[in-house]
């Protein structure tokens, strides 16, 4: 059930429009930057991360039983299908969905609103941390070998192709790097330690933006602009070193498995890893977006070797998807989605019409919007539908990606690989897109951590 409120440096794609699925406004990330402009990494940060102890061996069952198991679930639960359309034989291959149609225009301003002292909110609940079934059940043991085998060294972009921030530069700069480059978060060198101490991220200079409304007259946005623009963006970029409460410096060594980084991403809730060598070296990152990419890559390996069982599992089988997500309303200002996306813990909001109907998601990608010296903040002054529809037009994109309760994990897997999205919304069918929840990559991580917590 949606609650309303005031929710990897990849490359991302433009779908077509004969897609059936749906991208959402401001999308996570695009192509990197020109190779000769990127700065590389050299020295080394040690890892606050605790020393990850050996996976104990465990005892699954065999995936023979898994079609045994999901019919028994399946059975126990056909009485309780009453919205949407049923499942056809076999796993759908698409989205159960249509073109979003286009919102209707609203023009009205609304004042700025007030903006509350910050609470750091606790991390959000993952969907995928209690399931009706064990997703090992439905994974091959010769999968989990893969997981258990395959280094994450071997996944990770190389060391010259990581853009960088140094603690010298200013805020405008680094805002400037996730600009050009089309990415969510860079990591900070303390050049006087010559340590990297954090990731800076838009949630960083989200939380710069709101301090910025705090500070000054909330009904003066010229004023607002011109502080942002000559004075919080001109100081040094190591004042957003942990700024906000996601996405914190953790580190992992690059000899460490695949299924040990999916554990310490989801038992830490964050985005991102700092990859080191056996000196403590920093060396690369790992994000969800590159554990997705390899987990797609593998979706249709031939059996015993792959996850099939559990890629053809709905979100119904799972109840993923499930968990609340913020939205806002679209006649709300797209300045209230990003205080939304500050003030919950969230990294996107769903926007939705006055019916609770999807119509579009604004992300924290999207405070790109308002340039790297903050000299486009109107922009943040007017509807969110109206923000959603400005970003789009001209563009050959939909407004946001949604399955439905009846979509498999195979479906969802497939959208974030294409499109490159950290989420997909759910709704309780195509026709009516009444926001039901939410799925993102961390949850879908999450049906992959087969190591026991320790």
């Amino acid at each position: 059930m949606a609650t309303s409120s005031g929710q990897s440096q990849t490359a991302e794609g433009s779908p077509p429009r004969s897609s059936a699925a749906h991208l959402a406004a401001g999308g996570e990330e695009g192509p990197p930057g020109p190779p000769h402009a990127i700065e590389s990494l050299s020295k080394h940060h040690k890892s606050p991360m605790p020393e990850l102890k050996a996976k104990a061996p465990g005892a699954h069952s065999a995936t023979e039983s898994s079609k045994e198991i999901l019919a028994g679930l399946r059975q126990s639960k056909a009485h309780q299908h009453t919205q949407g359309p049923q499942s056809t034989a076999g796993p759908p291959s698409h989205p159960t969905s249509h073109v979003l149609e286009d919102p209707p225009v609203v023009e009205q301003r609304h004042p700025v609103p007030e903006v509350p002292p910050f609470v750091a909110p606790a991390p959000p609940h993952l969907s995928g941390s209690v399931f009706p079934v064990n997703p090992r059940d439905f994974i091959s043991p010769s999968f989990r070998k893969v997981l258990s085998s395959t280094a994450l060294g071997s996944i990770v972009p190389q060391l010259g192709s990581i853009v960088i921030a140094r603690s010298n530069e200013s805020i405008a700069s680094v805002f400037k790097k996730l600009i050009d480059y089309k990415i969510l978060s860079v990591p900070l060198l303390n050049v006087e330690t010559n340590q990297y101490v954090a990731f800076l991220d838009l949630l960083d200079l989200l939380a710069v933006l709101v301090d910025s409304l705090r500070l000054q007259q909330r009904s003066n946005w010229p004023l607002i602009e011109h502080w942002m623009a000559q004075v919080q963006f001109q100081a040094p970029c190591i004042q957003l070193a942990h700024r906000s409460p996601r996405n914190q410096w953790y580190v992992i060594a690059s000899g460490q498995p695949l299924d040990v980084a999916i554990q310490q991403m989801s038992k830490y809730n964050v985005h991102r890893l700092a990859v080191s060598d056996l000196q403590n070296n920093f060396v690369s990152l790992l994000t969800q977006s590159h554990l997705i990419q390899w987990l797609a890559s593998h979706l249709n390996d031939p059996q015993p070797l792959g996850y099939a069982p559990l890629a053809d599992l709905t979100m119904e089988d799972l109840k993923l998807g499930y968990r609340p997500v913020v939205a806002v309303s679209e006649e709300k200002l797209a300045l209230d989605a990003f205080l939304s996306i500050h003030q919950q813990g969230v990294s996107a909001v769903a926007i939705v019409d006055p019916h609770n109907r999807l119509t579009g998601t604004i992300s924290i990608s999207d405070l790109k919007d308002i340039g790297s010296t903050a000299t486009m903040f109107t922009k943040l002054f007017i509807t969110a539908g109206q923000f959603i529809r400005n970003k789009l037009e001209g563009v050959n994109h939909y407004y946001a990606y949604y399955v439905t309760r009846n979509d498999t994990v195979r479906v969802v897997l497939d959208l974030m690989k294409k499109y490159k999205v950290h989420r997909v919304f759910v709704v309780n069918n195509a026709a009516e897109r009444k926001l039901i929840g939410v799925v993102a990559t961390n949850d879908i991580l999450a049906l992959f951590d087969t190591v026991p917590l320790q």
